[in-house]
């Protein structure tokens, strides 16, 4: 089940201070890239292609796997008036945006502004279990729900 957040215009934190959301490495993340790329790989050598193209196409993956790595997740801080920053971008004083989103094992977090909307997706293995808690409460607390 997911729930889709409405806009955080004018509601605060429960908390009374900034909240800092760390976000480590995502072990799961990286081994979807692994095996997506695995399989793309792999899938080369069962094609009817010619040998040098089956050469060619899995070193374009295996380039691609090594060039495309998912970044690593940014900063997110939690103002003591509502609003959201994410300071490793230079973004400040943004609004929760309609499409955020709750799931069993992920936060997608749409922050912005009138003229801009950035998306960060959270895991579940990038936050402590504290912090995990903390986010889908305020989360689910700051909108009706509702299905994707």
């Amino acid at each position: 089940m997911c729930r889709k957040i409405g806009s955080s215009r004018g509601s605060s934190s429960a908390f009374g201070a900034a909240w800092t959301i760390d976000p480590a490495p995502s072990g799961l993340l990286a081994g979807w890239h692994v095996a997506v790329h695995a399989v793309a790989a792999v899938s080369f050598f069962f094609s009817g292609l010619a040998w040098p193209i089956k050469i060619v196409g899995v070193a374009a993956v295996l380039a691609h796997a090594a060039l495309r790595r998912p970044p690593r997740a940014t900063a997110v801080r939690r103002l003591p008036d509502g609003t959201w920053s994410l300071p490793a971008l230079g973004l400040d004083r943004l609004d929760l945006r309609p499409g955020t989103a709750v799931g069993p094992f992920w936060v997608r977090l749409h922050l912005g502004t009138a003229d801009r909307v950035v998306s960060v997706l959270l895991l579940r293995d990038q936050l402590d279990a504290e912090t995990w808690r903390r986010l889908q409460a305020e989360l689910r607390r700051l909108g009706p729900a509702g299905t994707v």
